[in-house]
């Protein structure tokens, strides 16, 4: 006669939820940055998340136990740090928004608030070595998933039209995606057990890159070339010279011809226009800056809406804009001041120059270890820091991106801040 075991059923009971909990981050991950039109999907799965979350610690310590475990010793008080600057933020716009914008109070809940709650559930889901592989896994799975339906998408043009079309517009979404979810991609080439694997992780690591060219993104294709070399030179003991400039020949090869094949309108034309910034100074950071200064405390309130209707007003007034209605501020540390005034700008760029700075020092200090696991742990977090560069650090000075795949990647990177070395390094 079978017996009743409560606490095996309990373990695989949590291990199934545990799996359930990886696919929904996958999904949520995916959703942030495919950017498409269905924002109650991830809105969903993140509610859904959290239950997942709070269910799985029926009969263990709460919820909120779990993140307040990591906030304990040094790292807990990195991490304890981070949160404050991220809420801090969050508080900034969310007071400028309730005073000068209130009708966007819904808008900012959705992009801002909602999101944010993402933070703790990584915290408490998965601040620890074996989850962290599993959050790794999950962001370059979501790559695969964008590349495979953005290469759909140009088989479906190529089929209708015979070539790759000239319109780039319903490409250009994919990009902020890409420039997060490439570094994440390439870390599973070194991570490969078989040959078989690290082919094909490198494959769509270099089918990726072209898709990223073919967006004609310039501030994407400077700040994912930037935050490659940085990552490239910050891996030197895991990349030794030989490999390393074989691989950027090898990606030369792939990438040139494409160039060259392409388009012209999508890249050869944008980088013959260089680094023009007649529309930046007059078309989009001149007016903001121009805007900033009438309330560089208080800010306007949070929303592209709110960018735009400023903008308008003024425009009339200011023949010297190179443009008679509102583009954007183009850059997310504008549209943060604008929207939250100064305050909010210093607590943005504090958080993300503090993130870069102390992953990129402790992986550093990790990819120089005599330990396996510890290189290992130092490389996730080296392609943390090589995403947030990338995405928000450089490509957010040219374009206003999106804040919820920033709050998921603060929270990932404050959850690996909150690991400790794998066999603790006596660093703290």
């Amino acid at each position: 006669m079978p017996t009743f075991d409560l606490p095996s059923l309990l373990r695989n009971w949590r291990g199934a939820l545990a799996r359930v909990e990886e696919c929904g981050l996958l999904l949520l991950a995916f959703f942030l940055f495919y950017k498409q039109d269905v924002p109650h999907v991830w809105r969903g799965v993140l509610v859904l998340l959290l239950v997942i979350g709070l269910v799985r610690r029926i009969g263990r310590p709460g919820f909120l136990h779990g993140v307040g475990q990591t906030l304990r010793g040094a790292r807990g008080r990195r991490v304890g740090v981070g949160l404050l600057l991220l809420f801090g933020w969050i508080l900034a716009l969310g007071v400028a928004t309730l005073t000068r914008a209130p009708e966007q109070l819904t808008v900012f809940t959705y992009q801002v608030i909602l999101p944010s709650l993402a933070v703790p559930l990584l915290l408490a889901s998965f601040a620890s070595s074996y989850n962290q592989a599993r959050l790794a896994r999950v962001m370059a799975w979501s790559g695969v998933m964008l590349i495979s339906l953005n290469l759909l998408q140009y088989l479906g043009e190529i089929h209708q039209l015979g070539r790759v079309p000239d319109d780039i517009s319903a490409h250009r979404r994919y990009g902020d995606g890409l420039i997060v979810v490439l570094p994440f991609m390439l870390a599973r080439v070194f991570e490969a057990v078989s040959a078989s694997r690290r082919v094909a992780w490198l494959g769509g690591v270099a089918l990726g890159l072209v898709m990223l060219m073919l967006t004609g993104m310039r501030g994407a294709w400077l700040g994912f070339a930037l935050a490659f070399a940085v990552a490239v030179w910050a891996a030197r003991p895991l990349l030794p010279a030989r490999i390393a400039s074989r691989g950027l020949l090898a990606l030369a090869l792939v990438l040139v011809p494409c160039g060259l094949l392409a388009p012209p309108s999508l890249v050869k034309d944008r980088i013959l226009a260089g680094a023009s910034t007649s529309l930046r100074a007059h078309g989009t950071w001149g007016p903001a800056l121009s805007m900033i200064r009438e309330r560089p405390l208080t800010g306007f309130g949070f929303g592209d809406a709110v960018f735009h209707r400023e903008f308008n007003q003024r425009a009339p007034a200011n023949r010297q804009w190179s443009v008679g209605y509102s583009v954007g501020a183009h850059s997310s540390y504008l549209s943060t001041a604008f929207a939250g005034g100064l305050p909010a700008l210093m607590l943005y760029g504090i958080l993300l120059a503090g993130l870069i700075a102390t992953l990129l020092h402790r992986a550093w200090i990790g990819l120089r270890s005599d330990s396996p696991a510890r290189r290992q742990h130092a490389l996730a977090g080296l392609t943390i820091v090589t995403a947030l560069l990338a995405s928000y650090g450089i490509h957010g000075l040219t374009e206003t991106k999106a804040w919820e795949p920033l709050i998921l990647l603060v929270g990932i990177a404050l959850a690996w801040l909150a690991v400790p070395p794998p066999e603790g390094d006596g660093r703290g």
